[in-house]
Order: structure tokens, then sequence, then C-alpha cells
């Protein structure tokens, strides 16, 4: 298997470092922090509730 032929790498963390590899590399800045709060406030709210909620979906931007 061989780098960018077979398969590409991407990094979700927004760090520059692709630009100094000498394959490129995509990166994506994704809001983990904001992910992460409303995962938390949901646990939180089905725990008090003590039942299941319905299915939601949530949109999440990301920045190349």
């Amino acid at each position: 298997m061989s780098i960018p032929d077979d398969i590409r790498l991407i990094s979700l963390t927004g760090h520059s470092i692709g630009s100094m590899l000498e394959t490129t590399m995509s990166s994506m800045e994704i809001p983990a922090h904001e992910m992460g709060e409303k995962a938390a406030r949901m646990i939180i709210t089905e725990l008090i509730r003590k039942k299941k909620r319905r299915v939601s979906r949530s949109i999440w931007y990301a920045n190349l």
C-alpha cells in the first residue's frame, strides 16, 4: 500500500503539519468542543428523563 496512490491522509484537527509533508494531506477543522458539549447535554437530558429520546440530527460545519 502506498500513500497517496492507494490511501490518502486526512487530518481532522486543522493542523498545518500537512504543508510540511512530502505527501499532501488534506486538513479539516471540526468543532470538536461544541460537538462534545452537545453530546454531554443530550446524555444528561436522557438520564434525567429516564426514557429514550427520539432520534435527532445535528449539522456541523467544517473548515478545510
